[in-house]
C-alpha cells in the first residue's frame, strides 16, 4: 500500500533554536521563517532582539524584518531599542518599524530624535520608518521640514516623500518646500518630488500655487510637468495659477500642454471635451 510523503513543518521552538545558535545561515534561515509567521512568532520577540545587535548584516536585516511583522506587540520593545540601543540597533528598529507602517507610530517621537542621528544610515532609516506612517507621522512635520533645508538628496528625497503621505497635515512644511522647490542649488529630482508633494500636502495654499506657476517656466521640462501635475491636485484652490496653466497650455511642450489643460478643467470645473 503506498503511503504518501508529509513535509514536517519545524516547530518555533526549532526556529528559535537556530535563531539562538551563532551561525549567521542559520540565523537568517530561522529569521525569514518566523517573519512569514508574523504575529503567530510574538513568543520570538526577545530572541529576535538579542540578534538585532548581530555583527552579520545580512541577519541583522531579516531580524529586523521579522521584528516588523511581528506587529504592535514589538513596538515597545523597538521604542526602548530607538533611544538605547547601539547605532546600528538603531537603525535596524526603524527598519522593523518602516515594515510596519502606521502600526508603529507610537515610537514617532523616537524617529524623530533619530533624524538628528550623526549617523547617516540611522538617519535614513528613520525617515523611511516614518513616510510608512502615513498621516501618523504628522507629529513629525517640523522635524522633516527642517531635514529639507540641511541634508543629502537622499534625506531631502524621503523626507519629502513622508510629507507627502502625510497630506494636508504637513501644511506646516510649505514653506520649506517652495525653498527646496525653487533653489537652484538642489537637484531637479528633489526639486521635482518637492513639486509633486506640495498637490498632496498644500490644502488650499496660495503661496503653493505661486510657486508651482512659476515652475511651469522652469529650464528643466521634468520639473514643468510634475508643476502642472500638482497645480492640478490643487484644483479650484489654485486659480491664481491659471494665466500660466494657459500660456503653458499653449506652449510648444506638447506633454506640458496635455497637463495644463488638465489643470485648467480642474481648476475651472469644465469638462475634459474643453480643454
Amino acid at each position: 500500500m503506498a503511503h504518501a510523503t508529509s513535509l514536517k513543518t519545524p516547530s518555533l521552538d526549532a526556529h528559535l533554536e537556530a535563531l539562538r545558535s551563532e551561525d549567521a545561515a542559520a540565523g537568517v534561515k530561522a529569521a525569514k521563517a518566523l517573519a512569514r509567521l508574523g504575529p503567530r512568532a510574538a513568543a520570538a520577540l526577545d530572541a529576535l532582539l538579542d540578534r538585532l545587535d548581530d555583527d552579520d548584516k545580512t541577519v541583522g536585516r531579516w531580524v529586523a524584518s521579522a521584528l516588523g511583522a511581528l506587529g504592535p506587540v514589538a513596538v515597545p520593545a523597538l521604542c526602548r531599542v530607538l533611544s538605547d540601543g547601539p547605532e546600528r540597533t538603531r537603525a535596524r528598529a526603524a527598519a522593523a518599524l518602516q515594515a510596519m507602517g502606521p502600526a508603529g507610530a507610537p515610537a514617532v517621537g523616537g524617529l524623530i530624535r533619530l533624524l538628528e542621528d550623526p549617523d547617516a544610515e540611522t538617519r535614513q532609516s528613520a525617515l523611511g520608518a516614518l513616510g510608512a506612517m502615513g498621516e501618523a507621522a504628522a507629529p513629525a512635520v517640523s522635524a522633516l521640514a527642517r531635514t529639507l533645508e540641511s541634508s543629502t538628496s537622499a534625506e531631502r528625497q524621503a523626507a519629502i516623500r513622508a510629507l507627502e503621505r502625510i497630506g494636508p497635515q504637513a501644511t506646516g512644511a510649505l514653506p520649506a518646500l517652495v525653498r527646496t522647490l525653487r533653489s537652484p542649488e538642489v537637484d531637479l529630482l528633489t526639486r521635482c518630488a518637492a513639486a509633486q508633494a506640495m498637490g498632496a500636502v498644500s490644502a488650499g495654499s496660495t503661496a503653493a500655487a505661486a510657486a508651482l506657476a512659476e515652475a511651469l517656466e522652469d529650464p528643466a521640462e521634468d520639473l514643468r510637468w510634475y508643476a502642472a501635475i500638482a497645480l492640478k491636485l490643487l484644483g479650484a484652490s489654485a486659480r491664481s495659477a491659471l494665466p500660466a496653466l494657459r500660456s503653458a497650455a499653449e506652449g510648444s511642450d506638447e506633454s506640458l500642454r496635455v497637463q495644463a489643460r488638465e489643470a485648467i478643467n480642474a481648476i475651472t470645473g469644465a469638462p475634459a471635451a474643453q480643454a
